[in-house]
């Protein structure tokens, strides 16, 4: 057994016991631990599994692992598949070159979005995804969310700690989540086994 860490959706209502959110295909995997991206649709999972639900895993189309040598590059030939996985959840991607660790992309998407998202979801009590891919999209600007949305977001924003200079009207979502993604990505962080 192995630890490994996974960028995954996550399934489930939210109701507790019934249909809790989880993340996808570890329905039967006992030793995982999860952080989501607030109520969006996807999640950080380290999990401990043995090399055949590793290979299950990592064969699903809409997972992507994290190497566990964090501190090897995308590479030329990653550079697509990481800005993929992270575009089609709504987490910039496009800061990605083949010179960027993996430990850069897991502290970027944990310490960062998904602290940010984390934090809002809990402040504000709202269980359903900020970003819909429709109305409200990465390329949508802060100036048009509504006035309650961005305040809480700028508050959310405070708490982690985060500057929030890029929070203004004219920026998109992409221009202050990529910032907020920098900040995280010096942090260090523990996600079960996992240290990166």
């Amino acid at each position: 057994m192995t630890w490994h860490l996974y960028l995954a959706p996550i399934i489930g209502s939210g109701q507790p016991i019934i249909d809790p959110r989880r993340p996808k295909y570890f329905d039967t995997i006992n030793n995982h631990f999860m952080q989501d991206y607030g109520f969006q649709q996807t999640c950080l999972v380290s999990s401990d599994v043995d090399n055949a639900t590793d290979s299950s895993l990592n064969s699903q189309p809409d997972v992507m692992r994290i190497p566990d040598l964090a501190s090897s590059t995308v590479g030329g030939g990653g550079v697509n598949r990481v800005k993929n996985a992270l575009e089609s959840q709504f987490i910039p991607g496009q800061w990605v070159v083949a010179s960027t660790t993996y430990s850069t992309v897991a502290r970027f998407v944990l310490n960062g979005d998904f602290k940010l998202l984390a934090k809002y979801a809990a402040n504000t009590g709202i269980t359903t995804p900020l970003i819909d891919g429709t109305t409200i999209t990465l390329s949508t600007t802060f100036g048009s969310l509504p006035a309650n949305t961005q305040s809480a977001l700028i508050s959310a924003a405070q708490a982690c700690g985060f500057n929030t200079s890029t929070f203004i009207p004219a920026n998109t979502l992409r221009t202050i989540w990529t910032d907020v993604g920098n900040q995280g990505s010096v942090i260090p962080f523990t996600l079960g086994g996992i240290t990166i």
